[in-house]
């Protein structure tokens, strides 16, 4: 820039005194033309909070005055690569932006480029903007769902006592919150149920809290509180979900993570018992490991332990109320080998439990160990052929779970058993197929005053949904399909129906008018794109020994079998199943019983605004002793009409007839209706409004208790408020 001048001053100097004037006036207007298209730099102006922008805070980028119209009609303005040129405001001090929407929280890179008239690009500025919610956050997100609808009885009869309050209310709100920085985030949730019945509640409130969680996580740590679940499935743990605190972080060890959790011991919801309940928690910690980073499935290592106590057990261990208190622990070595295609998964558990029950004259469990095992193994053959379509698996399985074995983070798990299970699957194509035998017994631990029961299972089922070609009404008449002499051809000179053939498989002759294929389109595309399915499943349980007390001879069988087939068009689809079940009891006959079930189902989309779904189940079952029959049927009917865009209306009608040699025969006769106007779309903070005429009605009939004759209907009105209210991002 000093050579500039120092030239220009020079050439000033040199120039004749009659022109000096004269030039002295251009090089004063070309000057500024000269500075600017040589160097300029423009300026960001800072945000109202100099260490970040809010999401609708407008960008002002200052721009020097001697920047005229020509040399702004070069630049362009860049946010986040995205051109926002076309909605940049010129204003006195240079350029403004006012965003839209509203900015993501975060980085954003903006950007101003000059495109000079001799083809030249030069980068005037280049900044890094961030955006925040507030000072304390980065980003602010939230999501209000609620719901609230009042309904008023019109008419009724029989409700039964004591009748229900002729005006009721309920509602639910589901609130989520989010808050984050670029290193960590916290996520709020609740859900809200209001109802003014409050009998009908869970805690006799009529509105009250059901779940809630708040998370806190960054890269290597986890923290819950509220209802969620323990990410374990083992023989300690598997599946529970309960309210509590728990904490997951990441260790470098061994790739290793380490899970703390205090939780109760059973379901709770609302504002109840809250957590710290010292007779109903479960405390612990989960110690997980892969080695091998590179290949982290080749190794998989947990380690789990549980203490804990329980004011009550889960009925599937006692039925008598009774408390219990202990502690238990796990080992899991799982690993996937050969790309995958073999797994082997082994564990270990053992439990140390007081079970102390209500009843004195019951024998209390003190100190009682337990112990279990499992093992499994499949193979997974990985094909590498592109165009191969058979794929399958198979595996076995072996778990062993000793008669005092319990934990009460897995009160699910059936104590006392042993389990043998060899499985095979396999697909081809359309055809998929499964396969399973499984042998169970039980007094694991041989106790000579129980008895022992073995049960064998043997299942198999097979679907099968070709692709068939569905052709057209019209094309099935051969209108319309004539093309000169050979009809219609494809481009390789084949007719349409030996390419049909072709791509089926079919290995008719060319030309064969009642080849297979053509068969088989004529058929589907009448019926519909078919699925078939076929089950078989195979049970029995017998007395292989008596316990102290002699309980006489015991052994049954079921056989169940199962065939299904459902076909679907584009406006309408229907199905049809039928099963076949008989048990036979070796030592009792009159309990020997075989059931016949059917069921049709038809739906069927008349128009774009009509539909109808129907429903018809037969079942009827026959003793082979004492002639006892018993059959049920049940007709359904549903209709659905859209009478515009915003009302709609629905009818349901059903029919129940079961008889029995025994009781008699009993007639239930049910209707459903209603008419659903969508009177305001509900929109973000502005709430929308559905208007609803709806009514039950109901009869039974019993041609032996007249006691059971009934009649009750029940129509009422009600208007419900949706009202949504977001921060407008996804959460």
């Amino acid at each position: 820039m000093k050579s500039l001048c120092a030239m220009v001053v020079t050439l000033k100097m040199s120039i004749k005194t009659p022109y000096k004037a004269a030039t002295t006036i251009v090089i004063l207007i070309l000057w500024p033309m000269v500075v600017v298209a040589l160097e300029w730099s423009p300026q960001l102006r800072k945000a109202t909070n100099p260490e970040s922008r809010s999401p609708t805070e407008a960008i002002t980028i200052t721009l020097p005055v001697l920047v005229n119209t020509q040399v702004y009609n070069t630049l362009a303005f860049e946010l986040d690569n995205i051109d926002i040129t076309a909605v940049m405001k010129r204003v006195p001090e240079g350029a403004t932006y006012k965003p839209l929407q509203r900015l993501s929280a975060g980085m954003h890179n903006l950007r101003l480029v000059e495109y000079a008239d001799d083809g030249s690009i030069h980068e005037r500025g280049s900044w890094q903007i961030e955006v925040r919610d507030s000072a304390l956050f980065q980003a602010i997100d939230y999501q209000i769902d609620s719901n609230l609808t009042v309904s008023q009885r019109i008419l009724d009869k029989n409700l039964g006592t004591p009748d229900p309050k002729a005006l009721s209310a309920q509602g639910a709100a589901q609130v989520q919150a989010r808050f984050s920085n670029p290193n960590w985030q916290l996520n709020a949730g609740t859900d809200l149920v209001y109802n003014s019945e409050s009998t009908q509640t869970f805690n006799d409130k009529e509105l009250d809290v059901g779940e809630y969680l708040v998370t806190w996580n960054n890269r290597d740590t986890h923290l819950n509180f509220g209802h969620h679940g323990i990410s374990a499935s083992n023989l300690v743990i598997d599946n529970f979900y309960r309210r509590g605190l728990s904490a997951r972080t990441r260790i470098n060890v061994a790739n290793s993570t380490a899970t703390g959790f205090f939780m109760r011991a059973e379901e709770v919801s609302g504002t109840q018992q809250g957590i710290g309940d010292p007779d109903n928690t479960v405390a612990g910690g989960i110690w997980e490991s892969q080695p091998f980073t590179k290949n982290p499935e080749h190794l998989y290592l947990s380690a789990t332990y549980l203490s804990g106590k329980s004011a009550r057990v889960s009925e599937s261990v006692a039925v008598i109320p009774a408390s219990r208190k202990g502690e238990s622990w796990s080992l899991v070595a799982d690993s996937a080998i050969y790309n995958q295609q073999l797994r082997l998964r082994v564990e270990y558990a053992e439990s140390v439990n007081d079970v102390i029950t209500e009843d004195t004259t019951d024998i209390d469990i003190i100190n009682g160990k337990g112990s279990a095992s499992s093992l499994l193994m499949t193979y997974s053959p990985n094909s590498t052929d592109p165009n191969d379509t058979f794929f399958w698996n198979t595996g076995i399985e072996f778990n062993d779970v000793s008669t005092l074995f319990s934990s009460l983070s897995n009160p699910n798990l059936p104590n006392d058993k042993t389990l043998q299970r060899l499985f095979l699957n396999a697909n081809w194509s359309n055809l998929t197929a499964q396969f399973l035998v499984a042998k169970e017994t039980d007094n694991v631990d041989n106790d000579i005053s129980f008895p022992e029961f073995k049960t064998l299972q043997y299942q198999a089922s097979v679907n099968f949904s070709p692709s068939v070609m569905l052709s057209n009404s019209e094309d099935e008449s051969g209108e319309g399909g004539e093309s000169g002499e050979g009809g219609d051809k494809n481009s390789d000179g084949n007719s349409a129906e030996e390419k049909n053939n072709s791509e089926l498989g079919n290995n008719s002759e060319p030309g064969s008018s009642k080849s297979t294929a053509h068969i088989m389109n004529s058929i589907f595309g009448f019926l519909g794109q078919p699925s078939f399915g076929f089950q078989l499943v195979s049970s029995s349980e017998d007395l292989v020994k008596e316990g102290a007390i002699a309980i006489g001879g015991f052994k049954t069988t079921t056989h169940v079998g199962l065939f299904s087939v459902a076909f679907f068009k584009e406006n309408w689809n229907w199905s049809w199943g039928t099963s076949v079940t008989q048990q036979d009891d070796a030592f009792n006959e009159i309990n020997n019983s075989t059931t016949w079930a059917h069921d049709l189902k038809t739906n069927f989309a008349l128009s774009s605004k009509f539909n109808i779904t129907s429903d018809i189940q037969i079942q009827k079952t026959s003793f082979d002793v004492g002639g006892s029959d018993s059959d049920t049927t049940s007709l359904g009917l549903t209709i659905d009409y859209l009478f515009s865009s915003t009302v709609s209306g629905l009818i349901s009608l059903n029919q129940l007839h079961s008889r029995s040699d025994i009781t008699g025969s009993t007639d239930t006769w049910t209707a459903q209706t209603q008419v659903l106007w969508n009177w305001i779309e509900p929109g973000n903070t502005k709430p929308g409004f559905d208007v609803a005429m709806s009514g039950n009605y109901q009869n039974t009939e019993s041609s032996t208790v007249s006691i059971a004759n009934n009649e009750t209907y029940l129509v009422t009105l009600s208007i419900t408020m949706i009202m949504p209210v977001s921060s407008g991002r996804k959460m």
